[in-house]
C-alpha cells in the first residue's frame, strides 16, 4: 500500500515539474517578444522621436504588459497590447500597405502580426498552465 503511494506521489511531482517547465519556457518566449518590440520602439523612437509616431506607446506598452503578465496585476493589459500589436500594427497597416505598396513597411507589418500572434499564444499558454497548476494544487 505504500509503494502505491509513493509512486503516485511521484507521478504528482512528475506532473509538477512538467507544468513548472512549461510555464517557464512560456515565459521566457512571452518575454522574449515583448522584447523585440521594447527594442523597436526603443531604437525608432531614438531615430525619429517618440512623439512622431506610436512609438512611446509600444515602448510603454510592452514594460506594462510584461509586469502585468509577471506581477498578475492586470491581466488584461497583456491581451489588449498584443491585440493592438496584431490588429493595427499588423493587419491594418498591411491592408494601408496594399494602397502604396513598398517593401519596409509591409514587412514592418507581417513581423508586428507575427510578434503579435506569438506573444499571445505564449500568453495564453501562461494563463491555462497557471490555473491548471491552481487546480492541481487544490486537488
Amino acid at each position: 500500500m505504500s509503494t502505491l503511494t509513493q509512486s503516485d506521489a511521484g507521478a504528482d511531482g512528475d506532473t509538477k515539474d512538467a507544468i513548472q517547465r512549461r510555464i517557464i519556457a512560456a515565459i521566457a518566449r512571452f518575454f522574449l517578444s515583448t522584447v523585440v518590440v521594447f527594442l523597436f520602439a526603443i531604437v525608432q523612437g531614438f531615430r525619429f522621436g517618440f512623439l512622431q509616431r506610436d512609438y512611446a506607446l509600444l515602448a510603454l506598452g510592452s514594460v506594462v504588459s510584461v509586469i502585468g503578465a509577471f506581477a498578475f496585476v492586470s491581466g488584461l493589459l497583456p491581451y489588449f497590447f498584443t491585440l493592438y500589436l496584431i490588429a493595427y500594427r499588423g493587419l491594418w497597416r498591411l491592408l494601408h500597405v496594399f494602397r502604396t505598396f513598398s517593401l519596409a513597411p509591409c514587412l514592418s507589418a507581417v513581423t508586428f502580426t507575427i510578434i503579435g500572434f506569438i506573444a499571445i499564444r505564449h500568453l495564453q499558454t501562461i494563463t491555462d498552465l497557471t490555473r491548471s497548476a491552481r487546480q492541481f494544487q487544490d486537488v
